[in-house]
């Protein structure tokens, strides 16, 4: 037997209850699932069968749109069940702490203040941290400052010049070690100009 869609089987059952019906008046008791069945019978079961189908998409939509509202109501209140119930707890907490079982609720467990120990472990874990992740406070790393150059090197059609200190002006081409030297034969002197023969 083939497969049938739920709309193929509802509209399966409605043409056989249609023929039960138009036919009920000269149709025999039929066999079965072992039993001789007349035709009110067998209307009436593919009757109940179409009521059910039939039901099924308004039950559908039903219970979605319910489903949507619960999930809204239940978020729309969340923050008030939230503190109605640390309300509760800060109440009876303290006084009637039996009294929470009432409302399914339980104390706050008593905060155990750390140990001196446990406070000296915790700082130097911060410190160590810090000193693997190279972090700094904001007035640490303000602190921190470049250092004054000690030369600088500033290229000048493609020769370097070098200053000695940062702010100090480089020193310039050096002047020559001594005046020119004369020939002795009184026609060059100091002038630089070679000796007439």
């Amino acid at each position: 037997m083939t497969s049938t869609t739920k709309t193929t089987r509802l509209s399966l059952d409605v043409g056989l209850e249609a023929g039960l019906e138009k036919n009920k008046g000269t149709l025999p008791p039929l066999l079965v699932m072992g039993k001789m069945r007349a035709t009110d019978e067998c209307i009436t079961v593919m009757q109940g069968r179409i009521a059910a189908a039939n039901a099924v998409a308004p039950a559908k939509a039903n219970w979605q749109g319910k489903a949507k509202a619960a999930a809204q109501e239940i978020a729309d209140t969340k923050q008030f069940v939230s503190e109605l119930s640390q309300q509760l707890v800060f109440y009876y907490g303290s006084t009637l702490p039996e009294t929470l079982a009432d409302f399914d609720l339980k104390p706050r467990k008593p905060r155990n203040p750390p140990s001196t120990v446990t406070k000296v472990v915790a700082v130097q874990k911060r410190a160590r941290t810090r000193i693997e992740r190279g972090t700094k406070s904001k007035k640490a790393a303000q602190a921190i400052k470049s250092p004054p150059l000690e030369t600088v090197n500033i290229t000048v059609k493609s020769s370097k010049v070098q200053s000695t200190e940062a702010g100090q002006p480089a020193p310039g081409p050096q002047a020559a070690a001594g005046p020119l030297a004369s020939s002795g034969n009184g026609g060059g002197g100091a002038t630089g100009k070679p000796p007439t023969p």
